[in-house]
């Protein structure tokens, strides 16, 4: 399993207990009695597996950076709003919201869109942010456009 600490901005409260992570989503597919697509579909499963996939992906990435760059989620108690990933090297830091759909509605970036807010508030520094969207057949990234 691995451990995700909360992140919070400066004067924020926000949740900073951990969630947890599987090292890997197929033996957790395992171990729960999913065995097929099919399955994988019942009760919001596919949302919490995508999840746990993309953080295994991103796990991948940090490891061959040289700096590696700390991740978290976010999750603040004022409001129902919460940002799955949250990578910070030094002074950027980048937003990573997961959906479990074809597609996506600007409804779908409520909460990357809160927390560029709340951080163009706090600090100076840039932020990106994207939404990993299920394809049908494949995994691709969305791009959230920053203001220009």
């Amino acid at each position: 399993m691995h451990e995700l600490r909360g992140y919070t901005l400066k004067n924020e409260r926000a949740y900073k207990q951990a969630k947890y992570f599987w090292f890997d989503s197929g033996a957790a597919c395992f171990l729960a009695g999913v065995h097929s697509e099919k399955e994988l579909k019942r009760d919001n499963l596919k949302g919490r597996y995508l999840e746990n996939y993309i953080f295994q992906q991103i796990m991948s990435w940090i490891s061959t950076q040289t700096i590696k760059p700390e991740i978290f989620y976010w999750k603040p108690k004022a409001q129902q709003v919460e940002v799955d990933f949250i990578l910070r090297s030094s002074s950027k830091v980048l937003g990573i919201e997961v959906k479990s759909a074809v597609s996506v509605s600007f409804k779908d970036t409520k909460s990357l869109r809160a927390f560029m807010k709340k951080r163009e508030q706090t600090l100076a520094s840039p932020i990106k942010a994207y939404v990993c969207v299920e394809d049908v057949k494949f995994l691709h990234n969305c791009i959230l456009p920053q203001n220009q």
